[in-house]
């Protein structure tokens, strides 16, 4: 084997190895890239037994128009059946549906069968305006 073949292996094994590497390396996101998700937790103010049936909704809606139904742009629903609270969630939120000029919120309720049980009671802005994509809620009894 002359030195010229070796050095072009030799070559070409090191730039396989720093492509390799270059895969490798944990990238961080871009400052300004678009958020996907919204976080948060959901609590009771009074923590009372919840049913087997009871079931977790909590929703991210466009609250712009205060004069129309608020569009849901995302959804989660968890049974609670073996879980205590805090509860945390995860909505998914794909980036085209949103506008930067609107306003979102999230929601959450608890029900057992068809009644509802727990709502929150205070508005929790997320994604534009300042805000961020986190929101922790705390909920209170619905008095029947």
């Amino acid at each position: 084997m002359n030195s010229n073949s070796l050095q072009r292996r030799t070559a070409l094994a090191l730039v396989m190895s720093a492509a390799l590497l270059g895969a490798c390396a944990q990238t961080q996101p871009a400052p300004n890239a678009p958020v996907t998700a919204v976080m948060g937790t959901v609590d009771l103010r009074e923590p009372a037994p919840l049913a087997p049936d009871a079931v977790l909704v909590v929703e991210l809606q466009d609250t712009s128009r205060a004069d129309a139904p608020a569009p849901v742009i995302s959804q989660q629903s968890m049974r609670l059946e073996g879980l205590k609270p805090p509860y945390s969630f995860k909505l998914p939120v794909e980036p085209s549906r949103l506008n930067p000029a609107s306003q979102y919120t999230v929601t959450s309720r608890i029900t057992q069968g068809n009644q509802l049980i727990f709502i929150n009671d205070t508005v929790h802005p997320v994604l534009t305006r300042g805000a961020g994509s986190k929101a922790d809620m705390m909920l209170v009894r619905v008095t029947p």
